[in-house]
Protein backbone atom coordinates (compact mmCIF):
# COMPACT_ATOMS: atom_id res chain seq x y z
CA UNK A 1 0.00 0.00 0.00
CA UNK A 2 1.12 3.53 -0.77
CA UNK A 3 0.80 6.44 1.62
CA UNK A 4 -1.05 9.20 -0.17
CA UNK A 5 -3.31 12.11 0.64
CA UNK A 6 -6.92 12.62 -0.39
CA UNK A 7 -7.23 16.32 -1.16
CA UNK A 8 -10.67 17.85 -1.50
CA UNK A 9 -11.21 21.29 -2.99
CA UNK A 10 -14.76 22.54 -2.39
CA UNK A 11 -16.29 25.57 -4.06
CA UNK A 12 -19.52 27.02 -5.45
CA UNK A 13 -20.76 25.40 -8.66
CA UNK A 14 -21.21 28.38 -11.00
CA UNK A 15 -22.00 27.42 -14.61
CA UNK A 16 -20.91 25.02 -17.34
CA UNK A 17 -18.34 27.37 -18.90
CA UNK A 18 -16.69 28.03 -15.52
CA UNK A 19 -16.77 24.32 -14.65
CA UNK A 20 -15.06 23.46 -17.94
CA UNK A 21 -12.29 25.97 -17.18
CA UNK A 22 -11.82 24.40 -13.73
CA UNK A 23 -11.65 20.91 -15.24
CA UNK A 24 -9.03 22.17 -17.68
CA UNK A 25 -7.00 23.67 -14.80
CA UNK A 26 -7.13 20.46 -12.74
CA UNK A 27 -6.22 18.39 -15.81
CA UNK A 28 -2.99 20.36 -16.25
CA UNK A 29 -1.69 18.89 -13.00
CA UNK A 30 -3.53 15.58 -12.52
CA UNK A 31 -4.72 12.86 -14.89
CA UNK A 32 -7.03 11.24 -12.34
CA UNK A 33 -9.56 13.09 -10.19
CA UNK A 34 -13.24 13.08 -9.31
CA UNK A 35 -15.82 15.84 -9.22
CA UNK A 36 -18.86 15.48 -7.02
CA UNK A 37 -21.78 17.87 -7.39
CA UNK A 38 -23.42 18.61 -4.05
CA UNK A 39 -25.43 21.08 -2.04
CA UNK A 40 -23.43 23.34 0.24
CA UNK A 41 -24.06 26.22 2.57
CA UNK A 42 -22.02 29.41 2.70
CA UNK A 43 -22.79 32.28 5.03
CA UNK A 44 -26.08 30.58 5.94
CA UNK A 45 -27.23 30.37 2.32
CA UNK A 46 -27.81 27.22 0.29
CA UNK A 47 -25.81 26.89 -2.93
CA UNK A 48 -24.84 24.33 -5.51
CA UNK A 49 -21.26 23.30 -4.92
CA UNK A 50 -18.58 20.98 -6.17
CA UNK A 51 -16.06 18.79 -4.41
CA UNK A 52 -13.00 18.02 -6.52
CA UNK A 53 -11.19 15.00 -5.07
CA UNK A 54 -7.56 14.36 -5.94
CA UNK A 55 -5.46 11.49 -4.60
CA UNK A 56 -1.85 12.71 -4.55
CA UNK A 57 1.46 12.36 -2.74
CA UNK A 58 2.52 14.54 0.21
CA UNK A 59 5.09 16.29 -1.99
CA UNK A 60 2.29 17.62 -4.20
CA UNK A 61 0.77 19.94 -1.56
CA UNK A 62 2.21 23.00 -3.32
CA UNK A 63 0.49 21.96 -6.55
CA UNK A 64 -2.82 21.60 -4.69
CA UNK A 65 -2.34 25.08 -3.18
CA UNK A 66 -1.69 26.61 -6.62
CA UNK A 67 -4.64 24.76 -8.08
CA UNK A 68 -6.97 25.95 -5.29
CA UNK A 69 -5.86 29.53 -5.95
CA UNK A 70 -6.57 29.07 -9.66
CA UNK A 71 -10.02 27.61 -8.94
CA UNK A 72 -10.75 30.56 -6.65
CA UNK A 73 -9.80 32.98 -9.41
CA UNK A 74 -11.56 31.13 -12.26
CA UNK A 75 -14.77 30.78 -10.25
CA UNK A 76 -14.64 34.33 -8.89
CA UNK A 77 -14.91 32.87 -5.38
CA UNK A 78 -14.47 34.69 -2.10
CA UNK A 79 -12.64 31.56 -0.97
CA UNK A 80 -12.43 27.80 -1.57
CA UNK A 81 -12.04 25.08 1.05
CA UNK A 82 -9.13 22.65 0.83
CA UNK A 83 -9.04 19.60 3.07
CA UNK A 84 -6.62 16.72 3.24
CA UNK A 85 -6.83 13.24 4.71
CA UNK A 86 -3.96 10.77 4.99
CA UNK A 87 -4.88 7.51 3.28
CA UNK A 88 -3.30 4.28 2.10
CA UNK A 89 -4.05 3.22 -1.46
CA UNK A 90 -3.69 0.12 -3.57
CA UNK A 91 -4.83 -0.54 -7.13
CA UNK A 92 -6.46 -3.93 -7.62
Amino acid sequence: MKRQIKFEIMFEDKDTATNNLIIKAVSKYFKEFSIIKQTGFWDGKRENSQNTIIIAYPGERDIIQRLAEQIKSIGRQECVLVSETDIKTKLI
